[in-house]
């Protein structure tokens, strides 16, 4: 992933450039959304949690929601500190109960009931490369920051 800053006056580049690099701190690790999808298109809203355990490896969940709930391919979800995102759309049946494709595979196990996290979920990321911010007198170039899953 790529964060790029456009050029702006010194005092919204100020703002911007401190915001970011206070979630980065010591660690150079972000906790990031996908900023094309900071939301699920399909309506999936409230607190879903998983209806069964789920495997490491797995590239299905099984979530319960509320009856109707839908998911549409590529909403990205979060479980515990993974990304995940939808494989084909998906509606709850009348009791909640959605069972939805994601790709990745699961990096571990999850337990029933575990939450999902449909609102902005976020990974944690690594920051690649130094970043270079050059000094020009009265307004701030452009970065670019690239960033990769931790």
């Amino acid at each position: 992933m790529t964060i790029d800053y456009p050029p702006e006056d010194d005092a919204a580049a100020a703002v911007a450039r401190e915001a970011f690099w206070n979630k980065v701190g010591s660690s150079n690790t972000v906790r990031v959304w996908h900023p094309k999808w900071p939301l699920p298109r399909g309506t999936m809203r409230g607190s879903p949690k998983l209806n069964a355990n789920a495997a490491k490896g797995a590239s299905s969940l099984t979530i319960l929601t509320t009856a109707g709930a839908t998911l549409l391919s590529s909403d990205c979800l979060g479980i515990g500190d993974q990304l995940v995102q939808v494989m084909g759309d998906a509606t709850a049946n009348g009791s909640g109960v959605l069972t939805v494709s994601i790709i990745p595979k699961l990096r571990k196990a999850y337990a029933l009931n575990s939450p999902i996290v449909w609102d902005r979920p976020r990974v944690e990321m690594r920051v690649l490369s130094p970043v270079e911010n050059p000094y020009v007198a009265s307004y701030a170039p452009g970065i670019t920051v690239d960033l990769r899953e931790k």
